[in-house]
């Protein structure tokens, strides 16, 4: 987050493009936080749209979670049929969830985890 703008500056003034790239790849969030970025900006625009509010939004919205899906999918048919099976989608519900509360922690000031002190006494 903080070395984006220090390392777009270096990669434009070397003309390094390894740099860059590098630079841009810290500016995308995990994939299970922009899913939920999509799904709640798809939900927000929506309710939106019921209410009386303009249209563009939601089919711009829509658009992009169409994009979104149809990659993943895309990732997943080339490079994840392997390490993740079909049958084993079932369980991305309770994954979703877990990072859903995982999020909302880390946005109401929590810290991702818990740090427990392995004994490193020796045995009498």
């Amino acid at each position: 987050g903080r070395f984006v703008p220090q390392l777009l500056a270096a990669g434009l003034k070397r003309g390094d493009a390894n740099v860059l790239a590098l630079a841009l790849d810290l500016l995308v969030p995990p994939l299970s936080l922009l899913a939920l970025l999509i799904v709640g900006t798809m939900g927000l625009t929506s309710l939106v749209t019921l209410l009386g509010g303009p249209w563009l939004p939601t089919l711009i919205a829509g658009g992009n979670l169409a994009g979104f899906i149809l990659c993943v999918l895309l990732a997943w048919f080339k490079f994840g049929r392997e390490v993740f099976p079909a049958h084993e989608a079932l369980s991305f519900g309770s994954f979703a969830f877990k990072k859903i509360a995982f999020y909302g922690r880390m946005l109401l000031g929590g810290t991702a985890s818990h740090w427990i002190r392995t004994d490193r006494s020796t045995p009498n």
